[in-house]
């Protein structure tokens, strides 16, 4: 996909970090019908079976592109090349364009997709989109003290701690603390 800031889309050794197409339908349902039972608080994995449907993902897909055009937020597929699978996303979320060109980072991952080094992978990806494709300075990334996998995960790509957030997130209706990892255009471009 291309835009007036670049092409909104990567190609790793292993992986392919995109928005998603009408095309994508079959295999973006394949892995949340194929997700199985919830494995942590962080496992996003689940839908509901309503929500896997051709209606609903036309809406989605019309909800990234206004959100794009809007360039508030920018949301990725993450797929295999060996296979084509649709194993994760990836967001560049709450675009700030005024004095701070800033966003935040979330990522997931299906969990018969961990511990095979896919997150730095595509985590740099995505963050190479944006810094040199939205020409973001700052990208933060909110992780939940007791996620382990995922603060190493930012380490790993030079994100820094540089502090908790008390009652940062709402999630599932609580508010939940957040340790804020951040890195610059700077840091990143060299």
């Amino acid at each position: 996909m291309k835009t007036r800031r670049g092409t909104l889309a990567r190609s790793t050794k292993r992986l392919t970090v995109r928005p998603l197409r009408a095309t994508d339908f079959k295999a973006w349902r394949d892995a949340y019908l194929g997700a199985g039972e919830k494995q942590n608080e962080w496992d996003r994995s689940r839908r509901p079976l309503a929500e896997l449907r051709p209606p609903s993902f036309k809406k989605l897909l019309k909800t990234q592109k206004l959100t794009r055009l809007r360039d508030e937020k920018v949301d990725f597929g993450i797929f295999r090349k060996d296979t084509g699978e649709y194993i994760g996303a990836v967001s560049i979320i709450a675009i700030n364009r005024s004095f701070l060109q800033s966003a935040i980072v979330g990522y997931s991952l299906f969990p018969s997709h961990w511990r095979q080094g896919f997150g730095k992978e595509f985590l740099r990806a995505a963050m190479d989109i944006a810094f040199r494709d939205l020409k973001l300075h700052r990208l933060h990334a909110p992780i939940s003290p007791k996620n382990v996998r995922s603060k190493k995960l930012a380490k790993s790509l030079k994100f820094r701690n540089e502090g908790l957030c008390r009652r940062y997130l709402l999630i599932d209706g609580v508010w939940t603390d957040h340790c804020i990892f951040a890195i610059t255009a700077e840091e990143y471009l060299g």
